[in-house]
């Protein structure tokens, strides 16, 4: 794989044995052009110095990320200072992330959010002009330029009231508006941000802001759509269309078909059709909606997670489930479709395949109920409470055990799913096929 992601490799195992790993993971990284992801507990100095990039957090909170050289320099400006040289600067940073209470790590979070992820965005120099244009600040040749900014060199944002410290050569302004940071009221002072020909271009924190507001998500709703649905898609497949699943529906349709096997049209037989299709559409009624609630549960975690770090859009992840989960939810009703209603009696393709979309539209609107109570309840147990009621509910009034209801109970049925699917497989079988004898 092109990344590689380790879980603390190194634990269990003596400094040295500890040492020579991580050596041999960063040659393989360099020789095989891989990116390896590694969380690492109580790394020593010379483990760490061997990382190229440092992602630290606390309470899942990023506080830095970056080199490993400026991570001194870095909290340093926030007046935490390593007073001994010979100190692991790992064990460092770690008591800075124990020591810190929720508001210093609030600041320290949105000052690594402010450096590092606006700075890591392509950043129009022309927008930014625009946005300080009331301030007089031009570039040096009038002229608009685009930085990337995996390729700048920057200073580290810090607290206005603090002096800052360059990392390259610094011009405190842009075509001699020596008071341009001045003349903007804002809370944190200036980004030097230096192209190759040591040009400084100077933005405050609105341009920041901008920045923070124009870019709140990562990616564009369709890229964050076609990669949610293709993880949904594969995490899906290895839970519905399972081998196990696979030999249970098989099963389950030569069976069906066995017991209805070739059923005369005549009024003594007419129950016996009905009870194949009832059949059918409750048993898949049940399945797609049992599938959906257990689902939900186990991913919503991970998607907490995910929604608080801003990798994407609910929209997305819920179309993308909807989307990536539709030919899983089709495969199996359709696979148990076209084995039993042969055996059951084959009349006329424009019944098979109404009977088919009449299955399959059940089993959608039954997935549907059963995504409903898995987001809305968090608890599995409850949630298979729920579902188990209302599944007994659909059933009863689906029609097919009793024709006649008392009128404060007849209008439920309509809120049963199979009672449409019934319904409707009756009206296509019954209305289209040969007639039924009496």
């Amino acid at each position: 794989p092109a990344v590689m992601m380790l879980d603390e490799p190194t634990s269990s195992l003596d400094s040295c044995s500890a040492l020579s790993l991580i050596k041999l993971l960063k040659e393989y990284a360099i020789k095989e052009q891989k990116t390896i992801i590694i969380s690492i507990h109580q790394p020593s100095s010379q483990i760490f110095y061997l990382f190229d990039k440092l992602l630290l957090l606390s309470q899942g909170r990023m506080i830095y990320f970056g080199g490993i050289q400026p991570v001194l320099s870095y909290f340093q400006h926030f007046n935490y200072h390593m007073r001994h040289l010979s100190y692991n600067p790992a064990d460092f940073v770690m008591e800075i992330l124990k020591s810190v209470d929720d508001k210093e790590r609030e600041r320290l979070a949105r000052e690594a959010y402010e450096c590092y992820f606006s700075l890591n965005k392509r950043i129009s120099i022309e927008t930014g002009m625009s946005l300080l244009g009331s301030s007089g600040a031009s570039s040096p040749n009038n002229s608009a330029k685009t930085v990337d900014g995996n390729q700048l060199q920057h200073q580290f944002v810090v607290p206005s009231h603090q002096d800052h410290v360059n990392t390259g050569k610094s011009h405190e302004a842009v075509g001699g508006h020596d008071d341009l940071g001045s003349s903007i009221h804002s809370s944190w002072s200036k980004i030097y941000i230096y192209d190759d020909h040591d040009d400084a271009y100077s933005f405050d924190s609105e341009f920041m802001d901008q920045c923070c507001k124009e870019n709140k998500w990562p990616s564009g709703f369709f890229t964050q759509l076609y990669a949610l649905t293709s993880r949904n898609f594969i995490d899906g497949r290895a839970r519905m269309l399972s081998k196990l699943n696979w030999v249970q529906t098989i099963g389950l349709a030569l069976i069906s078909g066995l017991i209805w096997f070739q059923v005369k049209r005549s009024e003594e037989t007419l129950t016996d059709i009905k009870g194949w299709m009832y059949f059918s559409t409750m048993y898949w009624m049940m399945f797609a909606q049992f599938n959906a609630i257990t689902s939900f549960p186990a991913e919503s975690q991970v998607i907490n997670k995910e929604r608080l770090a801003g990798s994407y859009r609910l929209s997305s992840y819920y179309l993308a489930k909807m989307i990536g989960e539709l030919p899983l939810v089709i495969a199996l009703p359709s696979a148990f479709h076209l084995i039993s209603y042969p055996l059951l009696g084959f009349h006329s393709f424009f019944t098979f395949f109404s009977l088919w979309g009449f299955a399959i539209l059940n089993a959608l609107a039954a997935q549907s109920v059963g995504m409903f109570i898995g987001f809305t309840f968090n608890s599995l147990e409850l949630c298979i409470t729920i579902a188990a009621l209302y599944s007994t509910a659909t059933m009863l009034f689906g029609g097919f055990y009793t024709n006649t209801m008392p009128l404060w109970l007849n209008w439920l049925r309509y809120g049963s799913i199979v009672y449409y699917g019934y319904l409707n497989m009756q009206m296509v079988e019954f209305g289209t096929g040969p007639p039924v004898s009496c």
